[in-house]
């Protein structure tokens, strides 16, 4: 099966062809900015979000460690109007939902 030979496990050969031996880890760019702010900061206890093609988030504890909680927040309805935006991505199911709004989307 392709799927399983060449996706299944494809930040682990990445992360191996990259750095060898080192650690590396692949995380969320939402996860990115709450690690970012504990940084800044110096506190935990952080929710990070990030605008790019959706909208990304992540959350760092009280010790600055992130919980794998939030990751993709590209789907929260913000807009109630029944005449909102629809959502290309699900072909017009949803309405008035984040990614129309904030990010890319949003600002083209």
């Amino acid at each position: 099966d392709v799927y399983k030979a060449k996706v299944v496990d494809i930040f682990v050969r990445m992360a191996k062809d990259l750095a060898g031996e080192v650690p590396l880890k692949v995380i969320n760019d939402g996860e990115v900015t709450a690690l970012a702010a504990v940084q800044k900061i110096k506190h935990g206890n952080v929710m990070g979000i990030s605008m790019g093609s959706s909208e990304g988030g992540g959350y760092a504890n009280e010790d600055g460690n992130l919980m794998g909680w939030i990751n993709e927040m590209c789907y929260i309805k913000l807009d109630m109007n029944p005449e909102a935006p629809t959502d290309p991505w699900t072909k017009g199911a949803h309405r008035g939902i984040s990614h129309m709004y904030l990010g890319q989307r949003g600002a083209t």
